[in-house]
């Protein structure tokens, strides 16, 4: 549930539609702080469910409360959710200047994409996206990866996914305020290096034994953040220059190459592990996370305060 949540750009693009643009980076990282509740509650329910002397089928009573809470939205989001101001806005205008309306078309947005003046930042975003999907795995596997090589109790484990959760809440409320005064761009530099410093950390925490629960723990902040801050800026800065009519599309695109990326990153991951082990594969696929800042530089604009309906196809 947490994965959809954060992976969705339908309501990010709600927000970003409705926000003024002096705010919009802030309210889109407080949602996503609001979104990392989840996460907190997690060693709540691993510490009933998940203990040393539960059946092994214990973990799918952790499944009750987000099925209650999915539905609940679930219904609560078909009951009273609207169209955003500017998507009517949009829908108007298009009617009044067409004769006959056409259908939306995936492809007729795709060539309109390409077409656009700004695609060499839209396919930077793309490629960006592709590099930080390949260390998805960092977040799938870290903890098992301190677990086990560490040697980590159950207990130090839950302490470190609040610590995580926390940081991330902090993280993405500060985000939120840098990024509408300082601009989007200079964030997307500092949270893409974070990656690379977590999976340094992550294995000197390794080496270093029992005694590197603060090393493991900061190596986990720094990889949950860099990634998942990241993939809120480079979210945010493409709704930002893509026009109302096409968001979605470019969202939707940018969604399925982070998929493809990370879909990479565990294949990779994989064969890295057989050979060298799966903290030096965390470290090798975070390494072309050095790309991104180079990227930055020579294609990405700053995006802040723009208002998304001066926006043009």
């Amino acid at each position: 549930m947490t994965y959809i949540f954060f992976s969705s750009d339908v309501w990010m693009i709600f927000v970003a539609e409705e926000a003024t643009a002096e705010k919009r980076g802030f309210y889109l990282n407080v949602f996503m702080a609001i979104g990392i509740v989840g996460p907190m509650m997690s060693p709540i329910f691993r510490s009933i469910f998940l203990t040393e002397t539960a059946p092994v089928t214990a973990w799918r009573g952790m499944t009750i409360f987000p099925i209650i809470i999915g539905i609940t939205a679930g219904i609560a989001a078909l009951a009273g959710a609207k169209e955003t101001r500017l998507y009517e806005e949009f829908k108007l205008t298009k009617v009044k200047s067409e004769a006959e309306p056409e259908n939306v078309s995936f492809v007729k947005n795709m060539r309109v994409l390409m077409a656009n003046p700004r695609k060499k930042e839209i396919l930077a975003i793309m490629v960006m996206s592709i590099i930080a999907g390949l260390n998805f795995i960092l977040l799938q596997l870290g903890e098992s990866f301190i677990t086990y090589n560490v040697g980590l109790t159950q207990g130090q484990v839950n302490t470190v996914i609040t610590i995580i959760a926390v940081a991330m809440i902090v993280a993405y409320l500060i985000t939120g305020k840098l990024s509408d005064k300082t601009g989007r761009v200079p964030l997307v530099y500092v949270f893409s290096m974070l990656l690379p410093a977590a999976t340094i950390l992550l294995n000197l925490g390794v080496i270093a034994g029992s005694n590197a629960v603060l090393l493991v723990a900061i190596g986990m902040i720094l990889g949950y953040t860099g990634y998942y801050v990241l993939w809120t800026l480079l979210r945010v800065i493409l709704m930002e220059i893509v026009a109302t009519g096409r968001r979605g599309t470019a969202s939707g695109l940018r969604a399925i190459i982070q998929a493809i990326g990370t879909t990479i990153g565990f294949g990779l991951g994989a064969v890295i592990s057989l050979a060298w082990g799966l903290g030096v594969a965390f470290i090798i696929l975070s390494m072309p996370m050095f790309a991104i800042p180079f990227l930055t530089k020579k294609y990405l604009k700053e995006t802040k305060g723009i208002k998304l309906d001066t926006i043009a196809d």
